[in-house]
């Protein structure tokens, strides 16, 4: 077998990760979520933030950074969709991801998600598992993605399967799966990781790459918004239905196996469910199942 010494010359350069942080009024945790970015055992970031035009603390906390960020606005957004959307038009690199004002990567996880592309050039987007925690960065438990199936994400009715802000994915994928589509204002992600499963197989991990906070101020937790939520999920829902066929068995056995793998997620989404009902009485912090 013939082998070249020209390795080093034919070597593929590292890839460029390009990470996406949106925020307003988001002093409370942005600047530890800023820190898990720099902090990266990876060298080869491109990090951009873009403000909604924040009036606390948010954007001295950026100015503190911002030799270190590629990139950063402030300025009026539509949503935090819009502002993502935003940041998608200035990314330059091979690979990106979003991670919100309120969360943190493990030190690793740039590295961990650039090895895995590298040794499979040919899958276009990575999921990983969650670590989530709450307003004290204390450990919870550890949400793990299953084996993606768009269809029960459409039928199912949730966005769960799989994490957002534990995802990464190719730039290709921003070219033919387009932007977040800003109508839906609460869980515009629903939507595009839906039409990223129609087009691209989504690779799995156990391993945790994200800290994920459960905290009364997110967005996911907002109990206003519900009816707006409810409202784009059927929407979402009855779109998709329509262009796809579904076999039911396979779907609940999907949701079987979910729940399964994750007592504890089925735990907190039922426990979601009451304190929706309750009006949010019930304390999230003191809501874990085992």
């Amino acid at each position: 077998m013939y082998k070249s010494n020209n390795n080093r010359h034919s070597a593929k350069p590292p890839p460029l990760v390009s990470i996406i942080t949106v925020c307003f009024n988001s002093e409370l945790y942005l600047e530890q979520t800023i820190q898990s970015v720099l902090g990266q055992t990876y060298e080869h970031i491109e990090y951009i933030v873009i403000d909604g035009g924040s009036t606390d603390n948010t954007i001295n906390i950026i100015k503190k950074y911002e030799a270190r960020i590629s990139k950063w606005l402030s300025e009026p957004d539509e949503n935090m969709y819009d502002a993502i959307n935003k940041g998608m038009a200035l990314v330059t690199g091979d690979y990106w991801a979003v991670l919100n004002s309120d969360d943190t990567y493990l030190t690793d996880t740039v590295q961990t998600v650039a090895d895995f592309f590298n040794r499979h050039p040919d899958i276009k987007v990575f999921t990983g598992a969650e670590r989530m925690i709450d307003e004290n960065n204390k450990y919870i438990y550890t949400r793990y993605p299953p084996k993606f199936s768009v269809n029960s994400m459409i039928r199912l009715r949730t966005n769960g399967i799989i994490s957002h802000p534990a995802t990464f994915l190719s730039r290709e994928v921003m070219r033919t799966v387009g932007k977040f589509n800003c109508a839906y204002q609460v869980i515009a992600d629903y939507d595009f990781l839906i039409r990223v499963g129609l087009r691209y197989h989504i690779a799995h991990s156990r391993r945790p790459l994200l800290n994920f906070r459960l905290h009364s101020g997110q967005l996911s937790m907002d109990y206003s918004q519900v009816a707006a939520r409810e409202k784009d999920r059927q929407a979402i829902v009855s779109y998709y239905s329509r262009k796809n066929c579904v076999n039911m068995n396979l779907v609940w056995w999907d949701w079987i196996r979910i729940n399964l793998a994750n007592p504890h997620y089925f735990c907190q989404r039922q426990l979601t469910k009451i304190r929706r009902l309750l009006g949010g009485r019930i304390d999230a912090g003191k809501s874990s199942c085992l």
